[in-house]
């Protein structure tokens, strides 16, 4: 399953867990267990996406929109 992950990096495309649980039929903490075996071996390395308030106000008191986390990788 390690190689069928980096083979999908390699194809340059964004997936969900989900999409690659499904594209590798297994769940998706199986693939976030192999994506972090893969990891901390140095194949791929995680990129944490802060994304701010997508409603473009710019006169921000608060709001409950506030600033997003997600993650991705990629190939090291």
């Amino acid at each position: 399953m390690l190689n069928e992950i980096l083979d999908q990096f390699k194809k340059g495309k964004t997936f969900s867990l989900q999409e690659l649980a499904g594209s590798l039929n297994t769940d998706v903490q199986t693939v976030k267990a192999q994506m972090d075996y893969l990891e901390r071996q140095g194949y791929i390395k995680k990129v944490e996406l802060h994304t701010g308030c997508a409603s473009g106000c710019s006169s921000c008191a608060g709001c409950s929109q506030g600033t997003h986390k997600s993650n991705m990788w990629e190939l090291s």
